[in-house]
């Protein structure tokens, strides 16, 4: 049975088909330095978060349905709700 390339009239050499898996491995390694990157954004937009929650009077953390989107809610010297968002959206 023809592969799928041979029916379109392009057949695929052993030499294809390592640029091939060279491309996929490639796109494979920056999805997971990508990946590592954002999680690394996360956690510094966390510890910011506790930070502000730590100057803030009866602070609260609510976590949103988003990845990433927490807020911490407080008033400062009971003066009004203070907010801080991690989310750029």
């Amino acid at each position: 049975m023809p592969s799928a390339l041979e029916l379109i009239g392009l057949p695929l050499s052993f030499g294809g088909m390592g640029i091939l898996l060279f491309c996929i491995l490639g796109v494979a390694v920056l999805a997971a330095l990508a990946r590592k990157e954002f999680r690394a954004d996360l956690e510094q937009r966390r510890a910011l978060l506790n930070q502000a929650a730590g100057l803030l009077d009866d602070a609260k953390l609510t976590v949103g349905s988003e990845v990433g989107e927490e807020e911490v809610f407080g008033a400062d010297d009971g003066h009004g709700v203070v907010t801080a968002r991690t989310n750029e959206g």
